[in-house]
């Protein structure tokens, strides 16, 4: 029941009682004929009309943010009546939604309808239900029917174009081998190291185990392809909310650059999660997902999970740290077993006064540079 409709039953029920009062006959008809229109009305709006089949469709279902996404709505009318006049509302987390009309639709016809989503945070966004209003023609009855189940924009982290981070120098692969001894199988190079606490048995090197009487890990790596891993830090008293984005943006752009170049990449993150690994631009999708999805927890710990994570995963490449400014710990340990290491803390905010406080594309090239102007 709509606003007009309870306003137009209340004034024939007031016509009716008056007419009957004063015994005007003519206020009697004009009540009782609003009170047959709204049960007609009533009658429109209620009576089945067969079945509509709607459907929903995003374009593309992940976006950057600041990234425009489309969503197709679709709506097949498979009974013998006419459908009606319908309202289509699509709800929209943090906004009104979207509001379609569709005009009466015959058996086996169908609309289509579609808007645009411009979201501009990162984040998952939520769109729907899809709720069909149908009502009658005076406006006075109205039904809502929800259709269709909540779907999910995906928004990743906004990225920079950079430069992607620089491969290790051979002397830079030669020394990572604690062992002389070095073989070749197809394309890979074997690198021997001890054992530590973490590391997978099933990369024990047993002829080497025997020979030094000591567990000997073995590493391998493609001479010709880099590998980049992009530690993000998310402890809630380390990184401040506003630098939060920022970090997330730059671990973004890390990863589309090296991948760009056709290296190997793995995400990590403080807390424990990961790896989230890919080996090509096309596999990347998982790990903007993950920075898509993260958020601030409340863990006041060392990096001790980060490094335990760290020796699970095959260690080699380039480490990419990406820390918030205030109670960092010692870097140095988190680089073990890597051959380059580009540390990086954020905060912005007046309690996390120190950091990167412009560009990031800038403080990475500047980076580099340096780097590459010390020979490292």
């Amino acid at each position: 029941m709509t606003k007009k409709g309870l306003a137009t039953i209340v004034l024939s029920l007031l016509g009716v009682v008056t007419g009957r009062m004063f015994g005007i006959v003519e206020l009697i008809i004009v009540g009782l004929s609003l009170l047959a229109i709204v049960f007609l009305g009533a009658l429109i709006t209620l009576a089945p009309r067969g079945r509509l089949v709607p459907s929903r469709r995003l374009r593309p279902q992940r976006v950057s943010a600041g990234q425009t996404a489309h969503v197709d709505i679709r709506i097949q009318q498979v009974g013998r009546f006419s459908s009606g006049l319908l309202r289509l509302s699509d709800g929209v987390a943090g906004t009104d939604g979207a509001l379609i009309h569709a005009t009466p639709m015959r058996r086996n016809q169908q609309c289509q309808a579609s808007y645009r989503l411009p979201p501009s945070v990162r984040g998952v966004l939520a769109v729907g239900p899809l709720v069909i209003e149908r009502q009658d023609p005076f406006g006075l009855i109205r039904r809502r029917v929800a259709w269709l189940d909540t779907s999910e924009l995906i928004v990743h982290p906004r990225h920079q174009e950079i430069a992607p981070p620089p491969r290790p120098r051979a002397s830079d692969l030669a020394s990572a081998v604690t062992t002389p001894t070095q073989v070749r199988a197809g394309e890979d190079f074997h690198a021997l190291r001890p054992y530590e606490h973490g590391d997978d048995l099933r990369r024990v090197h047993w002829r080497a185990t025997a020979r030094h009487d000591d567990l000997m890990i073995r590493e391998h790596d493609d001479s010709r392809e880099g590998r980049t891993t992009v530690l993000v830090d998310v402890r809630e008293f380390t990184v401040a909310p506003d630098a939060l984005e920022e970090l997330l943006s730059a671990a973004a752009s890390v990863l589309i650059a090296a991948t760009t170049r056709g290296d190997d990449v793995a995400l990590l993150t403080s807390d424990g999660s990961g790896p989230f690994e890919a080996l090509d631009r096309k596999g990347l999708g998982p790990l903007l997902d993950a920075l898509a999805r993260v958020s601030l927890v409340r863990d006041i710990s060392t990096l001790g999970r980060s490094r335990e994570a760290l020796r699970r995963c095959q260690r080699s490449g380039t480490l990419v740290t990406l820390l918030g400014a205030a109670g960092v710990d010692n870097e140095s340990d988190l680089a073990t077993g890597f051959q380059a290491h580009l540390p990086f803390r954020f905060g912005k905010s007046s309690t996390h006064p120190h950091g990167i406080v412009g560009n990031f594309s800038t403080q990475w090239t500047n980076l580099l540079t340096e780097r590459a102007r010390l020979g490292r």
